[in-house]
């Protein structure tokens, strides 16, 4: 048995796009391993999926940061949700080695993975989602209504983070930690543009998804939406199942890894057995 709290994500150098940090750990277990992409949400980051990767041996995963974040800052934030669709496409092809591929897609970055499904289906064989921020799918949502200051970034940043995660981490974080943040604002700013302003994909596009796709969220419920807006798209699915995580919030891959990691097991188990079918 592999120790799993030895197992880290380490920096992969000359991988995918220019200016995008990208993070893996290989498989230790397993002969033909999956690679499970993990792609974030707002104001996150690729190592926030350390966790989650210590409780998936047998897979290689495969984490980045996103354009404007942490170690892809210089690639420059984008407001063009193509261009996320893009640079996860970009490096599924460029790490995944011939293996079944599994988005993992947290928050904001549940919408990317969807929309990549639906790009590019014959790239991917399974997603799993956590409270994506669907807000276009049901008018009473509302997710972002709240005014952006854009000549206050610093003020919005640990606004946002305050809500999303808590008013006790952000008070927890020394001046550095806050720093990392703060430095951040671009990329908060281009996602909440893109959830206002762009409708990435509809209800009927998510019919082209024929691949297992796990849609979960937590009992420990920050936002109603999430809930009622999982009920849509999992209908909409061919291969749609609903998760609800026990005692789990929005930061389900800090939290809760572990449920986290069950879900993504179980999806694709669901894809090996209707591929023997």
């Amino acid at each position: 048995m592999v120790n799993s709290s030895s197992r880290s994500l380490q920096a992969l150098a000359g991988k995918g796009p220019e200016d995008i940090a990208i993070f893996g750990a290989s498989s230790r277990q397993a002969h033909d391993p999956w690679t499970a992409l993990c792609i974030h949400g707002t104001l996150d980051r690729a190592a926030s999926f350390s966790r989650l990767t210590r409780r998936l041996e047998d897979f290689d995963v495969i984490a980045y940061d996103r354009r404007g974040y942490q170690g892809s800052r210089g690639a420059g934030a984008s407001s063009r949700f193509g261009r996320h669709v893009d640079d996860a496409l970009d490096i599924v092809a460029a790490t995944h080695h011939d293996q079944p591929v599994v988005l993992i897609g947290h928050s904001f970055g549940g919408l990317i993975a969807l929309a990549t499904a639906i790009a590019a289906p014959g790239a991917i064989n399974a997603v799993v989602v956590y409270e994506p921020p669907l807000r276009w799918f049901d008018e009473s949502s509302g997710e972002y209504e709240h005014p952006l200051i854009f000549d206050e970034p610093e003020r919005e940043v640990e606004k946002f983070f305050r809500r999303m995660v808590s008013n006790a981490s952000w008070d927890r974080m020394n001046q550095s930690a806050r720093r990392e943040r703060l430095d951040d604002a671009g990329g908060l700013f281009s996602d909440i543009e893109m959830t206002r302003d762009e409708i990435p994909f509809r209800v009927d596009d998510l019919n082209r998804i024929a691949i297992p796709v796990t849609f979960g969220v937590g009992d420990v419920v920050m936002n109603p939406d999430y809930g009622r807006v999982a009920k849509v798209v999992v209908d909409a699915l061919p291969q749609g199942r609903f998760v609800v995580a026990k005692g789990a919030a929005h930061g389900i891959h800090l939290t809760h890894p572990a449920s986290f990691a069950d879900m993504v097991i179980e999806t694709t188990k669901r894809s090996i057995r209707e591929s023997t079918h």
